[in-house]
C-alpha cells in the first residue's frame, strides 16, 4: 500500500515544476515563481513523509506521516488551483 502511494506522489511531485516552466515560458512570472516555491516545499514535505515511516524516527517530530503527506499534497495542487482560478476569472 505504501509503495503505491509513494509512486503516485513521486509522479505528482513534478507537477509544480512543470507548471513553473510553462508559466515562465508564457510570461506569467508570478505563477512561475509561486510554482517553484511550491515544488521546493513539496520536495521537503515528501522527504519528511518518507522519513516518517522509518523506525529511527519513531516518537520524534518527524513521526507525523499524515501531516507530511497532507502538506505535500497541498503544495502539489496549489499551482493547479492557481491556474484554474486564473482561467475561471478570465485573466
Amino acid at each position: 500500500m505504501i509503495g503505491d502511494i509513494l509512486i503516485s506522489l513521486m509522479l505528482l511531485l513534478f507537477v509544480p515544476m512543470l507548471v513553473s516552466i510553462l508559466s515562465i515560458k508564457n510570461g506569467e512570472n508570478g505563477i512561475g515563481i509561486i510554482s517553484i516555491l511550491c515544488f521546493v516545499s513539496a520536495v521537503v514535505f515528501f522527504v519528511l513523509f518518507i522519513m516518517s515511516d522509518k523506525p529511527e524516527f519513531t516518537n520524534t517530530f518527524i513521526d507525523n506521516e499524515g501531516l507530511w503527506q497532507s502538506l505535500n499534497l497541498i503544495f502539489m495542487y496549489v499551482p493547479l488551483a492557481m491556474i484554474s482560478i486564473q482561467k475561471i476569472i478570465g485573466k
